[in-house]
């Protein structure tokens, strides 16, 4: 039928040059690994090249791992490494849940070569930009210790965009072992090719109208023509010019055109779109649900076969292109979009999405909003999804009453601690170092220079003089000071390799921690003072009993605590985490 291709199905046209790298590309040997990106704007035809050449990969008798990642799943840990390796081992879930990140690099590099061993392997991602940054290290770590193997890498990445390539591709390979395809806008003749299956007949100054406002984009192209398709003279944004033809109104951006096509369309159509937007990929079963009442099937088969919607084989929905969905979405206006969040929260079970949809239509601080926030950001860091509980954590922040001054400062460290795990270094250090200056001296302010510190992952010296400046403003708060004690008897003896000075501060925290009553602590405190011990060549068989004899007691079940508020919190505050002892000069960024 005119005008209902899908946006991901177009033609290649006018791509003769492109087209002609790529398949030299995926001709030439395959001795070690190599890799070819396809950049350029969206909608502007890598996808299109990237299949052509999947195809040639898999013709020629390769092996094809494909994952498309998109925005919505960035924070998602290892969902692109799960759809790589889907056919290729038994249970690519298990791998991405290992706890080791050396052992999953080197499971992910077994894989590869023993498909490279019998036919080349290709690992093909569309939209680069979106993968995940659990799945890329894993990648980065194969990719790193591939020699002769038989791999390929082809991907594309969207420019015009801050996002960056999380493979690094450039750094990653070897000189010379990386191609790169820039795609540009169509020439008209193209354009024209392109739109002839979408409109019957085109004049010459509507094609040069088109062109103009398309600046050559084939996706912003086909949507401007399925606009005029369907237009009917002055209707949906279209006006007779003076030759009698359908002109354009022009339209800013590419928004504005997926809007016209928008324009018009009926109301319950329009009703479920909005929803999918504000739901984002979601499952069919929960559309119906929060569209009672509707035709839900026969509406998603409308939008389906309009090109609007995609519903996956698992019964997965989804925008055919994800621009169509933020045109959607912005479209509604902010009160429309709260009052479509509010209803959505109150229809599902989900408390992850629930507090998400909460997230989107609470405006003023809600103390209930934001403690259902702070706890589905812990749930999402325990996953791996390390970008949402960073999301999650910063809603929780903003919608914390002024009045609740210790939730917004434990809030506030819980912000720091989930950006730095997503690798948002930036940000986390910004808002350290205001909650610093801000803070009065106290122990309030040292959980805040702990928190700063535990950022230096590169820089002992600065770590160290933070933790020295907690100390100091730590005054009687035992717990706090013995957990500093702690981490700087670690730093300072194994990183700085003084054992004297680390086993003094070591033993304080022992003293400390035996009068705390906490395990884990006593733990923590126990085995850090028994390894500096006999480093130093006097073992002490006696904390390395008592450490053991708490790591078996803390695995225990034991009933659930209210983690926020821990026995001994002063102020609110939480205190520092003996894990994290370590990871100041050991945990990449």
């Amino acid at each position: 039928m005119v005008g209902e291709t899908n946006l991901r199905d177009a033609p290649v046209v006018g791509r003769e040059r492109e087209s002609s790298q790529v398949a030299a590309w995926s001709a030439a040997g395959t001795d070690g690994a190599r890799g070819l990106l396809l950049r350029g704007e969206p909608g502007i035809g890598k996808t299109t090249l990237w299949r052509r050449a999947l195809s040639a990969w898999r013709s020629a008798g390769g092996v094809v791992l494909v994952t498309r990642p998109v925005a919505e799943e960035t924070a998602q840990a290892y969902s692109g490494l799960v759809d790589l390796l889907e056919h290729h081992v038994p249970d690519p879930v298990a791998l991405s849940g290992a706890a080791d990140p050396i052992a999953r690099g080197r499971a992910v590099l077994d894989v590869l070569r023993d498909i490279a061993a019998d036919r080349p392997a290709l690992i093909a991602v569309d939209d680069l930009q979106w993968l995940d940054a659990a799945s890329a290290r894993a990648l980065r770590y194969a990719l790193r210790r591939l020699d002769t193997e038989r791999v390929g890498i082809l991907a594309t990445i969207r420019t015009g965009s801050p996002a960056q390539d999380p493979l690094d591709l450039r750094s990653l390979l070897p000189p010379g072992r990386l191609d790169t395809v820039d795609i540009g806008p169509l020439e008209p003749p193209a354009i024209r090719r392109l739109v002839g299956g979408v409109l019957s007949t085109v004049s010459p100054r509507t094609l040069s109208r088109l062109y103009e406002v398309s600046g050559g984009n084939p996706m912003f192209a086909l949507e401007l023509a399925r606009g005029l398709s369907r237009g009917r003279g002055d209707q949906r944004g279209l006006s007779n010019g003076r030759d009698g033809q359908p002109s354009l109104r022009l339209p800013e951006s590419l928004q504005s055109a997926i809007g016209l096509r928008l324009d018009g369309l009926p109301a319950d159509l329009l009703a479920l779109l909005e929803t999918v937007s504000a739901l984002a990929r979601t499952a069919v079963a929960q559309v119906r649900r929060a569209l009672p009442g509707q035709d839900v099937d026969g509406l998603l088969d409308v939008a389906a076969r309009s090109g609007l919607l995609t519903v996956d084989p698992d019964l997965t929905v989804r925008f055919s292109h994800p621009m169509i969905g933020s045109v959607l979405y912005d479209r509604m206006g902010p009160l429309t979009r709260r009052r479509l969040h509010a209803r959505l929260a109150d229809l599902t079970d989900d408390p992850d999405l629930r507090a998400r949809h909460l997230a989107r239509c609470t405006e003023e601080p809600d103390s209930g909003v934001a403690t259902a926030l702070e706890e589905a950001a812990d749930r999402a860091s325990t996953r791996g999804a390390l970008g949402l509980a960073a999301e999650f954590a910063e809603h929780s922040l903003r919608l914390t009453p002024a009045s609740e001054a210790d939730a917004e400062r434990r809030r506030t460290l819980e912000l720091i601690r989930h950006l730095a795990a997503a690798g948002d270094m930036g940000q986390a250090l910004d808002i350290a170092d205001r909650a610093i200056a801000r803070l009065p001296s106290g122990p309030a302010r040292a959980e805040a220079l702990v928190a700063r510190a535990q950022l230096e992952d590169d820089d002992i010296d600065t770590g160290e003089a933070l933790l020295e400046r907690a100390l100091n403003e730590a005054g009687d708060d035992e717990a706090l000071r013995g957990r500093l004690l702690d981490q700087l008897g670690w730093l300072r003896g194994v990183f700085r390799g003084d054992l004297p000075g680390g086993i003094r501060y070591a033993r304080e925290a022992l003293r400390y921690a035996d009068r705390s009553g906490d395990r884990e602590f006593r733990m923590s405190a126990a085995a850090g003072l028994s390894n500096m011990e006999t480093l130093a060549g006097t073992p002490r068989p006696d904390l390395m009993g008592r450490s053991a004899g708490l790591v078996w007691a803390l695995e225990s079940p034991t009933p659930p605590t209210d983690r926020r508020r821990p026995s001994g919190d002063q102020g609110g505050t939480r205190n520092p985490r003996p894990v994290r002892r370590c990871s100041m000069t050991l945990q990449p960024r």
